[in-house]
């Protein structure tokens, strides 16, 4: 890396994120992500979204529980939602969380929450933090600034979801596309 390539990538990383607007080429990797991949319930679309956005945002951690399954109601609304309890994965910073799963396919900032108030709306429980730090020590070498960036294929052979997951220790299953804790298949 030349030492140009350094200081701009430290300036991009040096961002506070009082200075850092939500959105446009300020988050290129969430911009990347948004234009390529095709949110949709129970796809663990939410590890990839909250992962670029992390990488973002300087100060971020990727925050991973398991929320409820969707009531009757949600489930008549969006019947691709998962009615078992599932792992979602959510960016949270300066006490917000930060939820890119909530953009519409026009918005052009992500919605920030408490906290406190989106763990009560979601019955999130056993929760699992995953520091930006954490995530590119556990995603070196993979290519993971390209992948959302560019578009580039992830180098090596565990997807995102896996590389995120493994690297907070989460126990894990996939079912119907779905990020489910081990017990609740």
């Amino acid at each position: 890396m030349s030492r140009h390539q350094m200081r701009k990538t430290n300036a991009q990383t040096s961002r506070s994120l009082s200075s850092t607007p939500t959105s446009g080429r300020f988050l290129p990797h969430l911009s990347g992500c948004l234009s390529r991949l095709k949110p949709a319930p129970g796809t663990g679309i939410c590890f990839h979204l909250a992962a670029a956005l992390c990488l973002d945002l300087n100060g971020s951690e990727i925050v991973m529980a398991t929320f409820n399954g969707a009531s009757p109601a949600e489930l008549f609304a969006s019947p691709g939602a998962c009615p078992s309890p599932f792992i979602h994965c959510w960016v949270e910073c300066n006490g917000r969380a930060w939820t890119p799963t909530m953009m519409g396919p026009t918005d052009q900032t992500v919605p920030t929450r408490d906290v406190e108030v989106y763990y009560d709306a979601n019955g999130a429980r056993d929760f699992y933090r995953l520091s930006r730090m954490g995530l590119l020590t556990a995603a070196y070498g993979s290519g993971l600034s390209a992948f959302f960036k560019s578009g580039e294929p992830l180098k090596g052979p565990k997807p995102l979801v896996s590389i995120v997951l493994g690297a907070a220790g989460i126990p894990y299953q996939i079912v119907k596309g779905a990020v489910m804790p081990p017990d609740d298949a």
